[in-house]
């Protein structure tokens, strides 16, 4: 296996369950440059376990957003009670890897018998976790989280160039089960000016809760 280049420092506490995965995580890590607080690869349960991390990222101030990428859960009353504890101080990002490879070695079902991987994904976001569908989104969502507060609520408003762009993102939106507050087009000449000035005031309308500026670039020609 390869040398995998160190991460920068940051807020992001990472947990993996497999070397494999984590120099993975690492190499994406430093390729979409979110910045790691704490790295552990907790491999065969030897020492320290995914409940002892999360322990200790409840009290860390240096690690303020967690991803966990686990192939099981040992004792699943024990992990869920300390990952609602750790959900209401910090916000945690969750991948499971048998979610999408079904071969892999240990599944988290056989930790919850009965339990199918939809179910699973179920329990962790009512333990107050973001469940996400492909490695790639946690350090999305991380990226995100490391630089702006979660949101309050589901209310969000589009703020954009384009009607058509507007309409695309509030259709996107209503899949994710988000609220679309009054999108506002912007008509002036100077586009760039006049969604700042919409973004800026809209984060201050105490009916919204999430921003999203979405700006159509036209450019000339070099004909």
């Amino acid at each position: 296996m390869g040398t995998v280049p160190p991460p920068r420092a940051g807020v992001v506490g990472m947990l993996t369950q497999s070397a494999g995965v984590g120099a993975i995580m690492l190499a994406k890590a430093v390729s979409t440059g979110v910045g790691i607080s704490t790295f552990l690869s907790t491999g065969g349960y030897a020492d320290i376990t995914a409940n002892d991390v999360m322990h200790f990222w409840a009290e860390d101030d240096a690690t303020s957003v967690c991803l966990l990428s686990l192939d099981r859960v040992g004792n699943p009353r024990k992990f869920f009670r300390i990952l609602r504890d750790l959900t209401a101080r910090k916000p945690v990002v969750v991948f499971t890897p048998s979610r999408a490879l079904r071969s892999a070695r240990w599944d988290l079902t056989h930790d919850l018998p009965g339990a199918t991987p939809d179910a699973i994904d179920q329990v962790i976001e009512a333990a107050g976790a973001i469940v996400v569908r492909h490695r790639d989104e946690m350090f999305d969502v991380a990226r995100i989280l490391a630089r702006q507060p979660v949101p309050r609520g589901r209310r969000v408003r589009v703020v954009s160039n384009s009607p058509g762009l507007v309409d695309q993102v509030d259709q996107a939106a209503a899949r994710w089960e988000l609220r679309s507050v009054k999108p506002h087009v912007v008509a002036s000449d100077d586009v760039v000016g006049g969604i700042v000035e919409q973004v800026e005031q809209s984060l201050e309308d105490p009916a919204v809760d999430v921003v999203l500026p979405a700006l159509v670039e036209v450019t000339e020609s070099d004909r």
